[in-house]
């Protein structure tokens, strides 16, 4: 893992920090920008899964990639609803927890992965809190 892997990973969540915050500036559209951009990163993040199945025929793996990108274009479909952001949030999370006893990633990456998880999941779970209060 270099620190460009670093970099572009920390640089990936400016656009959940600031669309998390972007209601309190009613900015209307906010909430599909995020959400579109959750469901990418999400479906980014399944497709590692696919790889790593594809490489030991792991059948579980691949079904569980293939499932969790559905359900977040899912949610794309429903974002303006309460709860679309906790869904993504759940997602980005249930990613971490699949990938975290495979071992077939560097620990680094590990360590990277779950601060950048911890970051987006809480950005999305402030866009829900602030788009409902």
């Amino acid at each position: 893992m270099t620190s460009l892997h670093t970099w572009l990973g920390h640089l990936g969540l400016i656009p959940f920090l600031a669309l998390a915050l972007a209601p309190l500036f009613e900015l209307k559209e906010a909430t599909l920008w995020l959400g579109t951009y959750a469901a990418l990163i999400i479906s980014f993040l399944a497709g590692t899964l696919w790889q790593h199945s594809v490489q030991q025929a792991a059948r579980p793996i691949a079904l569980a990639s293939n499932i969790i990108m559905i359900l977040s274009w899912l949610t794309l479909l429903l974002i303006e609803q309460f709860g679309a952001f906790l869904a993504l949030s759940l997602l980005l999370w249930l990613l971490w927890r699949i990938e975290k006893p495979l071992l077939c990633f560097p620990s680094p990456y590990f360590t990277l992965r779950q601060r950048l998880t911890i970051v987006a999941a809480l950005s999305l779970f402030f866009a829900e809190w602030i788009r409902f209060v």
